[in-house]
């Protein structure tokens, strides 16, 4: 029908298979590009992946239907998936993908490697082996539908048992920056080397970014090999700050030099992902961080509370929002989570230490009697004490937990309506990290059946939008989408504080407005960007767009602060109205202030205004 693509060896078009009745692609080789040894090789590796991947049977890998090798004419038939490949995601659409969004599109890849790993397939002899490696995991070979459904493809350069093929002719298996070391250096592989190239992968979902890659001033594939080999994985959290540190966590384990020392299967992989997901915490699956030498070791604690002490996850009708932010923690070194002391520290090495012996002892001793008497007394009542809750200071994924202050609200020297400054006081609460996007409004109109917004069609959002901010939500729709999550709108006292921060700056970055920090109308864009279009735009709390790109609806209603100058019909006028925060896109930069007001009634809704979730901190 027409040309569909290119890949590394030849092109791809889209077809029509008259038996079957279905849209097909049709994948050859570019034999003009290569010398006859290597085309003779491309024929091999498309013939082997033929052979793996018509074997496949699985919802999450691309279907092979046939393979024609007549003449010249070397092809193979595989399904058709519609939408784009993960990479051309994250570079065209979404940057950084929000949390909950990369956890459901990347299990789903999980599910379909762990299948793969285990599979029992036939090689041409018809002898039965078990287990296909990969070995070229990445992005581009990771198809996703507009309704998020993942494929995985290209299983060109798998290793199998009992079926010719293998590295030659200047053809080196796998993608440096998707390598794991062993990989990267020529060793046997296993299938732990696919879960550090999924580690990888993963790892640009959340970041926009892969650990080692070329800069763009001519980085070798060596160099970038060697980073694999031999230099710390960055965490995370240095490119994207408002990752979960409990998800960060997983995701180094994954991408630990020593195969020894990551998940040992793609299942183990999987079950760490889903703990995290059911109760916020990465634990299970994962081993003591002090077990054995780490190259790269990352881990950000409370100040106040154990990770054992954070509660799970808000519930809802869907999956959390997005990577969890932290409002109060530091990074240090594993090893400096806990009162660790070296033997020396623990050896009797004066005679008042060798004194104090037998009172340890004693104090020991009757410290164990003590608790066997209490544990005597609460058995013999027949119930147990009900240990009290620590409040978690770890907001769940998708919000940012902002503890409480009293701080300076509104400005003197702007307009009427953001003036004069005057103190406030906000108790702790937690607060979205992004403006509401269609793909989770949209997820509230499959439950609810409420009036979507009047620019969609059938009810559905426009494919490329999903991660744009919802708008045409008037403020009692916005009310009605937070409490089927258990939230709330913020007040415009929260939405200021999250905006501005303790030091009061005048936009979420500064108190200077700067180009590409927001979405302005003098930047030109002319409508609303994804969420986290922005990152060096966030606020002191790392919350996303709180200049320009929507408004945002509050739950406030308008009233003139203390002392305003406003005369009484402007005060008149705005009675019963909302009050909206941000700016939109089409605002200029003077607007997008975190002081300015905006006023509408309650029933408005258009094209400029949105809004983001809060909540009251526990």
């Amino acid at each position: 029908i027409s040309q569909f693509g290119e890949g590394g060896m030849g092109e791809l078009y889209l077809g029509r298979h008259m038996r079957l009745a279905r849209e097909v692609i049709i994948k050859t080789i570019r034999t003009e590009d290569f010398s006859p040894k290597q085309i003779e090789h491309l024929r091999e590796r498309l013939e082997r992946e033929a052979f793996v991947q018509s074997q496949l049977d699985h919802p999450h890998i691309v279907r092979v239907y046939d393979f024609i090798a007549v003449g010249d004419t070397t092809c193979m038939v595989m399904e058709y998936v519609p939408g784009r490949d993960l990479r051309k995601m994250i570079l065209r659409e979404t940057g950084p993908i929000p949390a909950a969004r990369a956890i459901h599109l990347f299990k789903q890849v999980l599910v379909s490697i762990d299948y793969a790993h285990n599979f029992v397939y036939s090689d041409p002899a018809g002898q039965k082996h078990q287990g296909i490696i990969h070995r070229d995991l990445k992005p581009a070979n990771i198809l996703v539908t507009p309704e998020d459904v993942v494929k995985v493809t290209d299983f060109g350069i798998v290793k199998l048992k009992g079926v010719k093929g293998g590295t030659q002719i200047g053809f080196n298996p796998g993608t440096p920056e998707y390598m794991s070391p062993e990989q990267a250096i020529g060793r046997e592989l296993d299938q732990r080397s696919d879960n550090y190239s999924l580690g990888v992968v993963f790892y640009e979902m959340m970041t926009g970014r892969v650990p080692f890659e070329d800069s763009g001033s001519g980085t070798s594939d060596y160099a970038i090999r060697k980073g694999h080999i031999e230099l710390p994985v960055p965490p995370p959290s240095q490119f994207y700050p408002a990752i979960s540190p409990e998800l960060e966590r997983i995701l180094l384990m994954a991408l630990e030099k020593n195969p020894e020392n990551r998940f040992q299967t793609a299942r183990e992989f999987l079950n760490a992902i889903e703990d995290y997901e059911t109760t916020g915490i990465a634990s299970g699956s994962l081993r003591n961080p002090a077990a054995s030498p780490r190259h790269t070791v990352v881990q950000r604690v409370s100040n106040s509370v154990s990770p054992a002490a954070v509660s799970s996850v808000d519930p809802g009708f869907h999956s959390s929002r997005a990577n969890a932010a932290v409002a109060t923690v530091n990074e240090v070194p594993a090893a400096a989570s806990g009162n660790h002391k070296s033997a020396s520290d623990h050896a009797i090495s004066s005679p008042r230490e060798r004194k104090r012996l037998p009172v340890l002892i004693g104090g020991t001793l009757t410290g164990l009697l003590v608790i066997v008497l209490v544990a005597w007394y609460l058995l013999s009542r027949g119930s147990t004490p009900e240990v009290p809750r620590l409040s978690p200071t770890i907001a769940p994924p998708g919000m940012v937990r902002i503890a409480g202050a009293e701080f300076l609200m509104g400005r003197d020297g702007g307009n009427a309506w953001e003036g004069p400054a005057h103190k406030v006081s906000v108790k702790p609460f937690l607060i979205d990290e992004t403006e509401v996007t269609n793909e989770e409004y949209q997820q509230f109109i499959d439950a609810t059946r409420a009036q979507p917004p009047k620019h969609w069609v059938n009810a559905r959002y426009v494919i490329g939008d999903a991660t744009l901010p919802v708008v045409n939500v008037n403020w009692s729709e916005a009310k009605a989408y937070c409490a089927s999550l258990g939230k709330r709108l913020p007040t415009e006292e929260e939405w200021e504080y999250s905006a501005r921060g303790i030091e009061g700056k005048l936009y979420p970055y500064g108190n200077e407005w700067r180009a590409r920090f927001s979405n302005a109308a003098e930047d030109g864009v002319g409508r609303p960007r994804p969420v986290r279009s922005y990152p060096d735009g966030r606020s002191p709390f790392a919350v996303y767009d709180m200049a320009g790109n929507v408004q945002e609806w509050t739950a406030s209603d308008f009233t003139a602060y203390p002392g305003s100058p406003l005369s009484e019909s402007e005060r008149a006028g705005n009675i019963g109205r909302k009050v909206l925060r941000g700016g939109a896109f089409s605002a200029r930069a003077e607007f997008q202030t975190t002081t300015d007001r905006f006023f509408y009634a309650p029933s408005t809704a258009n094209e400029y205004t949105g809004f983001r979730c809060a909540k009251d901190a526990q």
